[in-house]
């Protein structure tokens, strides 16, 4: 049984209240279903169950501010999706101050924490604990909008984009990705969309497993990505690309690059589509094998400029395997 519905037409103010326990097998919100403006306040939604949607669904306006999305679950029938442990929205959501944590979508679903196809916009949240097949912490999915603001993405867990998926578009500012995993792509963040990062860090997040070969620690792209003023420290992966993995388009800018480590190509970056760097630092990045790329391997096309690149323990700090276009006021350290 849904433990609330909100109707459409209806405006509702939700304050310092448990709503836990709802389930519903077949279908969407186990715990509330927001057809219409609702206002969520210093309150917990908990260990609900739903088909979509484990704890909510919101398909109107939901403003959630000071509260608790935990230990909720997306469930189905074997071999089907369930999506949005903690929620799915496919309206306009907006989340402030506010933790989602430990909630999951099942092995063949995605946005463990969080799944949107409406207007998302999170401020000062943390994400933590969450888990699904693909956007682990959230699945930014078609016609999805999200901007987000002085966050922190941690400890997420997927197959595709541990910390975040995303195929749409995606604005983060001011946020931290840290300890988020992949057993295959993207550990921190996985994008076949447009991003824009602005001022953040992506730290001890991992690709792969012992089992497996991953590919971008802290990012997998093979869509449009620009990056400034983002730090990548400490990122790794059992393939390719340990801070970044690069297949389509990529612009970096007044990045810093450290103590990564891939155990193949690319303990920086590995570009195998179109790459610019400017005013960049790489030092002290791992490819684990000869010529790998510590700090960059390039197999695709490569503009740089105003950038240092030295100091990798293994694997050359830079190896083209491609097209190097401008090469302007740069160090590269000769290993």
């Amino acid at each position: 049984v849904r433990v609330l519905e909100v109707n459409s037409g209806t405006t509702v103010t939700l304050d310092s209240l448990i709503i836990r326990d709802g389930f519903q097998s077949a279908e969407e919100g186990g715990g509330i279903l927001n057809l219409g403006t609702s206002n969520l306040i210093n309150s917990i939604i908990s260990e609900n169950t739903a088909r979509h949607g484990g704890g909510i669904v919101n398909a109107g306006t939901l403003n959630i501010l000071s509260s608790t999305i935990s230990r909720n679950s997306a469930v189905s029938p074997a071999n089907q999706t369930a999506d949005g442990g903690g929620i799915l929205n496919l309206g306009v959501l907006n989340i402030t101050n506010s933790i989602l944590s430990n909630n999951r979508a099942n092995q063949y679903g995605s946005g463990g924490g969080l799944l949107n196809w409406g207007t998302l916009n999170i401020v000062g949240s943390t994400i933590s604990g969450n888990s699904a097949r693909t956007g682990g912490g959230l699945n930014n999915n078609a016609d999805g909008n999200t901007t987000i603001t002085e966050s922190t993405f941690s400890e997420n867990a997927a197959e595709y984009g541990g910390g975040i998926q995303n195929s749409e578009t995606v604005n983060i500012t001011n946020t931290t990705f840290v300890s988020n995993s992949s057993n295959s792509k993207g550990g921190g963040f996985g994008n076949s969309g447009t991003a824009a990062l602005l001022n953040g860090t992506f730290s001890g997040n991992s690709a792969g497993s012992d089992f497996t070969s991953g590919q971008g620690g802290g990012i997998y792209n093979t869509g449009t990505i620009t990056s400034a003023g983002i730090t990548f420290f400490n990122n790794s992966t059992t393939g390719d690309g340990a801070a970044i993995f690069n297949g389509y388009n990529l612009t970096v800018k007044n990045n810093t690059f450290s103590n990564n480590f891939a155990s193949t190509y690319g303990g920086g970056i590995l570009n195998g589509g179109t790459l610019s760097i400017t005013n960049s630092t790489f030092s002290g990045n791992t490819a684990g094998t000869v010529d790998g790329g510590g700090g960059v391997r390039n197999a695709g096309t490569m503009n740089f400029t105003n950038t240092i690149l030295a100091n990798s323990t293994f694997g050359n700090d830079c190896y083209n395997a491609g097209t190097v276009g401008i090469n302007v006021s740069n160090l590269v350290e000769v290993n």
